[in-house]
C-alpha cells in the first residue's frame, strides 16, 4: 500500500470513465503523456514471470502498442513509493531521478532521438528524488525526501526547492506545513502559469513514536516565480 506498482489506467475527466491500459502484471509506477501526441511514456519495474524488463516504455494510445524506450532498473525498486521522472514540455527528453541505496541520488537527462544521458550536476541530501519542469522548460522543481516516506515511520523531512536548468543552481523552498517542528514535503508540481507549486505535506518525524509522520495533504505555495 505504500509504493507506486501496479495497472496502467487512463480517465476520461468529465464522465470519469476509465480504461485498462496494461494490467498489473506490468508493474506500472508512473506514466507521463508525450506532448502533443496519442502517446505517453511509462515507468514499469519489470516482470521476470512474464520476462518483462524494467525500464521507460512508449505506448501507442490508440493501438496500444508499445515498445522499450529506455531499460533502467532502478536500484531502489518500489521502495522509491514512486518514479518520479518527468518528459520536457518540447517532449524531446526525458528527466530521470536515479535513486541509490547507500549515496544520494542523481539526476539525468536524457535525450530521446539520440539517447545521449546527461548527469546535471546538482547535489541533494536526502535518499530519494521527484522532478518536474516548469511549462517554460527553463526549471525544474524537485522534491527530495527520505525512505519510507510512503508509509508511516520516515527518519527525515523532504526538501523541495528550484533548479535553474541552465545554470544548475538550486534554490529551496520554505515549504514546512509544521509549525512545531519538520513536514516530510513530497512530489510537487507546478500551475500551468508557471507561478506556483502544488505539493504533498506531512508532518513529522517525530520522536514518539520514533520517525512516526501524519497523513499527507495537498498544500500551494503561491507566487514562487
Amino acid at each position: 500500500a505504500d509504493v507506486s506498482s501496479g495497472q496502467l489506467l487512463e480517465f476520461e475527466i468529465q464522465s470519469f470513465v476509465s480504461r485498462q491500459l496494461r494490467d498489473s502484471t506490468y508493474n506500472v509506477s508512473s506514466a507521463i503523456y508525450l506532448p502533443q501526441e496519442d502517446r505517453c511514456v511509462y515507468y514499469s519495474y519489470g516482470n521476470s514471470t512474464r520476462q518483462l524488463a524494467a525500464g521507460y516504455y512508449v505506448l501507442d494510445l490508440t493501438t496500444l502498442q508499445d515498445s522499450l524506450l529506455m531499460p533502467y532498473l532502478s536500484e531502489i525498486g518500489p521502495s522509491e513509493v514512486v518514479n518520479g521522472f518527468d518528459i520536457s514540455p518540447d517532449g524531446e527528453k526525458l528527466l530521470i531521478p536515479v535513486n541509490r541505496r547507500t549515496v544520494p541520488p542523481l539526476l539525468v537527462e536524457y535525450t530521446l532521438a539520440t539517447g545521449i544521458q546527461e548527469t546535471l550536476r546538482v547535489n541533494f541530501d536526502r535518499q530519494l528524488l521527484w522532478v518536474r519542469y516548469h511549462p517554460s522548460g527553463e526549471q525544474i522543481v524537485y522534491s527530495n525526501y527520505p525512505l519510507g516516506a510512503g508509509g508511516f515511520t520516515v527518519s527525515d523531512d523532504g526538501e523541495i526547492g528550484v533548479i535553474n536548468r541552465q545554470a544548475l543552481i538550486k534554490r529551496v523552498l520554505d515549504a514546512n506545513t509544521n509549525p512545531n517542528g519538520l513536514s516530510v514535503n513530497v512530489f510537487p508540481n507546478w500551475s500551468p502559469d508557471g507561478k506556483h507549486i502544488v505539493y504533498g505535506s506531512a508532518q513529522g518525524p517525530v520522536s514518539e513514536p520514533p520517525g512516526a509522520k501524519s497523513f499527507y495533504s495537498l498544500y500551494i505555495l503561491r507566487n514562487v516565480n
